[in-house]
């Protein structure tokens, strides 16, 4: 319990006989996929989420419009990290995820989807299902249900599948997968989707040389037959083919190579073949063509766009990619209503982001129309899609305003639209820019006023990290600030709060110099300062977090930059602003720090380093002298007594530094240990052997039952990490708690729990506290008891009678009565919920006794006649301005007739004209408006 600000203290001494141990704690995945902030009750190892974070959708590839005019996709990401549908509304720009796919029933979903006569969207996923090998599935639009159809079995009938499927004159659906099959070079399949008959077709093998490995989707020319490309012949490149255009009479199940790429002529194409209107096919290759260099196994060529006509089997390089004009394309061609072909490539152009171009056909044109630099999108591996609007519609891999990194890419990707024939380029949604974040990296930080404190490295409105709080005793999370390129982005560490009350923390990105920044953020305005840029020779891209030692100055650490490249130790006087290096890291003293410095009772500073140092070089512990700014390393891991660790030091009760590694020991999965700062003898205390945790990436901290707590980032269970305990007293370690994904998984850099002593809330002393409704608005009214030391009280509203959230602050003026109007006209429950938050000068808080409150509702007068005939007359009396849905269903439930309408404040007379849609009989009518729900039985008569 050491560095909490007196106030803090005085709050935990006063409360601590009638408060539970909680321990708050963050992951980076899990929940619902974006990480987690959980909440750990050490009486009863009871593990909720106290906030779940969304995972960013990303590396989105082809659009499909389907008939509701709606444009569908899949992309990565999601609530399971596994994938996602989702659909874009190109009148109303609006971005609806549908589906979350998960490994039991498909994950890793591949290629385009296809609207099949069915009216149903079928697709299929690379991994996921029975054998993890890819299933096929169904969505069906209109109603949101999934359906996984086919589980691939690799060896008998193909997976891995990577493009998509078509149906074809027959109504089946036919696609390839990309492995699989006797020889696990993919095969060709029909899928019936009214028997749901799979029919493995042929396999692809290296016998008959005659391709190997179909990456993108069949097309059914008009000659009936299917075309198709193969990423290779027989080995990958260097070794062996570079793929066939292959022909597939589905009549006669006979297979023909139609070509076999040369290299020189291109090779590897993954998208899938066009049809023009000249006969002829068109597609892309990968790589190769006039820039590929013979025997040069490094020089692959940028592709081509070729022609090939199937009636005379002769097949003709049209366009030879280049870096200037673009290269690399990964998706397919499409021809558009003025009869040119348009596509993307994922490289090249002014940027090397890849570019939008448009082919003629008929005079061979080529002209490049776009250039993406990752601000406005990049790395695009799909294709356009013309919508029944005219304008073209396409989607990038990466790029963006997110500044999240995957792979080596920055940006989770964009929706984007390009109008003809003006070809203006339209940003439509950037999946980088979640608004509450995502991705939680270190522990949080309780201030003085109660709350937690903590920071995302990814989503906001900039898609780069925000800063947030969350409200122990409620749950209630609010984002406070979003971080942006300029003045910081993407932190990994924590926040602290120093004297002057204000939280100071660093950001691994952004700034002047783009190697991150130190900033304060005042918790009581909100107000962010940007108060150091730092630069290569400074030091720059910090991974953990600042403290403030004795003498009032921030100390810190970064990754890198200094004189030797390594990372710098630093110092930032707040009254000055004189920001001083401190130490240079180099390769014998250990280097590349990813936690933080802390302050051991003797005044001196301790700290770990994760790579280089003594003779193995896995990383040291040193000591830091902030008076002399002697640098002495005290220990040099050997990966024997543990290696690599990326944490920090704590110092317990007795005195000694704790820690863990990232890896070494006896079974290479990191250690906990303890160092005496005063003999300075190391002890490893245990190895985590990965059913009990492994790599561990965070911190250790002390409880107030004199245990240390942390967590692994892999290992237990469910190889996602877990929490456990260590009694330093008796060398007791306990696994306390798997990550299952759902409660939480892979605890990441900094990670760590902050013990906060709670209870259930405690009685508000008031006289009395009442409600009532007056139309558009609550008015709440409460008299005050004999509450000493008050400061204010924080009104509270929820709409579900759990998560609470703050809708004004009222200041404490002695016994008064006290009254607040909350406007609740946008509000569509029909129930508001109240508690009253009194918050005393010292920072101990109560809640009172919640209060239910009815907001007026609509009322539904009955419908006349009844018995109808043709039209039925529906009375109703609306509240508001509403949208209102009638349904009439059979007895059995099934609908039989659905219509929205948008009704006016006042009384409403809705006239249904239902001339012989229904039989004789009773039925259902239901009426929905404003979350309330009423329905009625209707008699169709004569």
């Amino acid at each position: 319990m050491k560095n909490i600000l007196p106030g803090i203290i005085y709050f935990l001494a006063c409360t601590l006989s009638t408060r539970a141990q909680a321990l708050f704690g963050t992951t980076s995945l899990g929940g619902n996929g974006g990480g987690t902030v959980n909440k750990f009750i050490t009486a009863t190892n009871n593990l909720t989420v106290a906030h779940p974070f969304e995972s960013i959708p990303h590396t989105p590839g082809d659009f499909i419009q389907a008939n509701d005019g709606k444009l569908y996709g899949v992309a990565g990401g999601g609530k399971n990290n596994d994938g996602v549908i989702f659909s874009f509304d190109p009148l109303s720009a609006t971005y609806a995820k549908l589906h979350d796919f998960d490994t039991a029933s498909g994950a890793g979903p591949a290629g385009r989807l296809l609207q099949a006569s069915d009216g149903k969207l079928y697709g299929m996923t690379s991994d996921g299902g029975s054998h993890n090998d890819g299933v096929i599935f169904s969505f069906d639009p209109s109603s949101s249900v999934y359906t996984k159809l086919k589980d691939f079995d690799r060896v008998n009938d193909g997976g891995d599948p990577s493009g998509g499927l078509i149906q074809a004159s027959d109504g089946k659906l036919y696609g390839t997968t990309f492995s699989g099959g006797g020889g696990d070079y993919g095969v060709i399949f029909s899928f019936d989707p009214l028997s749901f008959t799979y029919t493995k077709l042929r396999e692809f093998n290296l016998n008959d040389n005659e391709g190997a490995s179909p990456w993108g989707s069949l097309v059914q020319a008009s000659d009936g037959k299917l075309y198709g490309t193969t990423y290779s012949t027989s080995f990958f490149w260097p070794f062996g083919g570079a793929g066939v255009i292959f022909s597939f009479d589905i009549s006669s199940s006979t297979y023909t190579n139609l070509k076999t790429f040369a290299f020189s002529d291109g090779a590897f194409p993954t998208g899938a073949l066009l049809q023009a209107t000249n006969g002829k096919l068109y597609g892309m290759t990968n790589a190769s063509g006039t820039d590929f260099e013979s025997g040069q196994t490094d020089d692959p060529g940028y592709g081509v766009l070729f022609s090939f006509d199937p009636s005379s089997s002769t097949y003709a390089i049209v366009k030879n990619f280049d870096s200037t004009d673009g290269i690399s394309p990964h998706g397919h061609l499409i021809q558009a209503s003025d009869g040119k072909l348009y596509g993307m490539t994922s490289d090249g152009g002014s940027s090397s982001n890849g570019v939008i171009f448009s082919f003629d056909p008929s005079d061979s044109t080529y002209t490049k129309l776009k250039d993406f630099d990752n601000a406005n999108g990049g790395k695009p591996n799909g294709s356009l899609i013309q919508a029944s609007n005219g304008k073209l519609y396409g989607m990038t891999s990466y790029g963006g305003t997110g500044d999240i990194i995957y792979g080596n890419f920055k940006g989770a990707g964009i929706i984007f639209s390009l109008d003809s024939p003006s070809f203006i380029y339209t940003t439509l949604k950037d999946f980088g820019n979640d608004e509450e974040g995502n991705m939680v990296s270190a522990r949080m930080v309780q201030a003085s006023n109660g709350k937690l404190y903590g920071m995302t490295v990814a989503g906001g409105s900039n898609g780069v990290g925000v800063i947030f709080s969350l409200d122990p005793s409620s749950s209630t999370y609010t984002k406070l600030k979003d971080f942006d390129v300029t003045k910081g982005n993407n932190p990994y560490g924590s926040l602290i709060q120093a004297s002057d009350g204000k939280l100071y923390g660093m950001t691994f990105n952004g700034g002047n110099r783009d190697s991150g920044v130190i900033f304060s953020f005042d918790p009581s305005s909100s107000i962010y300062t940007k108060l150091k840029d730092f630069n290569n020779t400074d030091g720059g891209r910090p991974y953990g977090s600042l403290l403030q030692a004795g003498n009032g100055k921030l100390f810190g650490m970064t990754t890198a930059g200094g004189s030797n490249g390594f990372g710098v130790i630093f110092s930032l006087d707040l009254l000055a602003g004189a920001y001083t290096r401190l130490k240079n890291f180099d390769l014998s003293g250990g280097g590349i720090p990813y936690g933080s410095l802390i302050r051991a009772t003797d005044g001196k500073l301790y700290g770990l380093t994760s790579n280089y140092g003594g003779n193995a070089g896995g990383g040291t512990i040193f000591l830091f002298d902030p008076v002399t700014f002697n640098y002495t390393v005290l220990k040099s891991f050997d990966n024997t007594n543990g290696g690599n660790p990326v944490g920090s030091l704590m110092q317990a009760d007795d005195g000694n530094l704790y820690g863990m590694t990232g890896s070494g020991g006896s079974n290479f999965d990191g250690v906990i240990f303890s160092f005496n700062p005063a003999s300075r003898i190391y002890t490893k205390l245990l190895d985590f052997d990965s059913s009990n945790g492994a790599y561990p990436m965070g911190n250790l901290m002390q409880a107030n039952d004199g245990k240390l707590y942390g967590m692994t980032s892999a290992g237990g269970s469910n190889n996602a990490g877990v929490i456990f305990s260590f009694d330093p007293s008796t060398s007791t370690y306990s696994k306390l708690e798997n990550f299952d994904g759902t409660n939480g998984a892979k605890p990441y850099l900094g990670s760590g729990f902050i013990e906060v002593l709670e209870s259930g809330p405690l009685p508000v002393t008031l006289i009395s506290f009442t409600g009532k409704n007056s139309g558009n608005y609550n008015m709440l009214s409460w008299q005050a008891g004999n509450e000493q030391n008050l400061n204010y009280y924080e009104l509270q509203r929820s709409i579900d009678g759990q998560n609470f959230a703050e809708i004004s602050q009222i200041k404490a003026a002695g016994n008064n009565n006290y009254s607040y109007r909350d406007n609740i006209g946008s509000l569509v429950s029909s129930l508001c919920y109240y508690r009253l938050k009194s918050v005393d000068k010292d920072g101990i808080f109560k809640y009172s006794i919640v209060l239910e409150i009815r907001k007026e509702r609509n009322g539904f007068a009955g419908v006349s006649p009844n018995p109808f005939k043709d039209n039925l007359v529906i009375n109703v009396e609306s509240f508001s301005r509403d949208k209102v849905i009638f349904i009439i269903t059979d007895i059995s439930g099934k609908q039989l007739y659905k219509e929205n309408k948008l009704l006016s404040s006042g009384t409403n007379v809705v006239e249904i004209n239902e001339t012989r849609r229904l039989s004789k009989g009773p039925y259902l009518l239901t009426i929905i408006a404003s979350q309330q729900k009423q329905s009625i039985k209707i008699i169709k008569g004569n």
